[in-house]
């Protein structure tokens, strides 16, 4: 048995981070460092205010590990709020807002839930209000605390996963930077061809990108499972639908250097169809797609001659 101990620390002006976990491993080909990379990523990138997200996810990456200790605190302008568990078993909760007013501990064996507040006037209707619902959402937590798991793949999980695989002919790394800009083009671009997706997409920031924010979560939540090469009890997708995502795919990568050059053609492209489909009259010339979308008119040209060429293949 091998003892494994991995504390991070995550500071910034308007939050702070910390990460203590204690486990054993019995195998000697887990490669310890790479987790503490991991879990060193995901504090500075990915950690949020959520903690029954972060559990999930901290439990996730460090699955190859069986958990002894575990304390994680978040501290932020407003609350600090910490949970200790020994064993994957909740001893300890505690959150409490930064101005004093209101602190909530949970010690299972030690007395249970205590309440310490500082509101001068309780009888006020609106003071009691908010200590209402502070207490409820803190009881939900500590209820959802205690069972929380580590994330695994479910049906539109590993539905997304095969369909990634056929279109970009390799598999996907949830950790790679720009994971989610090939999910959403990917995506809205076979949501075009009406390849049934199951999000649904608007133009949203800087980039004018099709983007689903419920497909944004679904990618951010498969974080800690960095490559994957093999999924257990896979889903197949319909044998007509795969050959076309596979077609439609290989189409957009032909002719492409990199992986740079790739994403551009898959953004451009995934701009110029929600636009022709949504935003613009299905009569508008190149040259309004162009500055809709703010791309050259030769790139919005060679787009929709790649679009028809797709079209010309999978409708003969």
């Amino acid at each position: 048995m091998q003892k494994v101990s991995i504390t991070k620390v995550s500071k910034s002006v308007t939050r702070n981070i910390e990460v203590r976990y204690e486990g054993l491993t019995r195998h000697q080909d887990i490669d310890i460092s790479q987790l503490d990379n991991e879990l060193e990523e995901f504090i500075h990138a990915k950690c949020r205010n959520d903690m029954l997200k972060n559990i999930m996810m901290i439990r996730t990456i460090l699955d190859s590990i069986e958990e002894k200790s575990l304390v994680v605190s978040y501290e932020d302008e407003n609350t600090l709020e910490m949970v200790k568990y020994d064993c994957t078993n909740l001893y300890f909760y505690q959150k409490q807002r930064k101005d004093k007013t209101l602190e909530i501990t949970y010690m299972p064996n030690h007395g249970g839930l205590q309440i310490k507040d500082n509101y001068r006037d309780l009888e006020d209707y609106s003071t009691v209000q908010t200590v209402s619902k502070e207490l409820v959402s803190a009881i939900d937590r500590i209820h959802d605390l205690t069972r929380v798991k580590k994330i695994i793949l479910d049906e539109n999980s590993k539905r997304m996963i095969e369909i990634y695989k056929v279109f970009y002919q390799e598999n996907p790394n949830f950790q790679s930077k720009d994971i989610n800009i090939r999910m959403q083009t990917m995506m809205s671009i076979l949501n075009y061809f009406d390849l049934s997706v199951g999000y649904d997409f608007c133009l949203l920031g800087k980039m004018m990108m099709p983007i689903s924010l419920r497909l944004e979560q679904d990618v951010e939540r498969l974080y800690p499972f960095d490559e994957i090469d093999e999924v257990e009890d896979n889903v197949s997708l319909v044998q007509e639908a795969k050959k076309e995502i596979e077609m439609i795919g290989q189409a957009i990568r032909e002719n492409v250097s990199g992986r740079k050059e790739l994403n551009e053609k898959l953004i451009t492209t995934s701009r110029v169809l929600h636009a022709k489909r949504y935003n613009l009259p299905s009569n508008c010339q190149v040259d309004a797609i162009s500055d809709f979308i703010g791309r050259t008119p030769s790139e919005v040209k060679s787009t929709i001659k790649l679009v028809k060429q797709i079209n010309d293949k999978i409708y003969g």
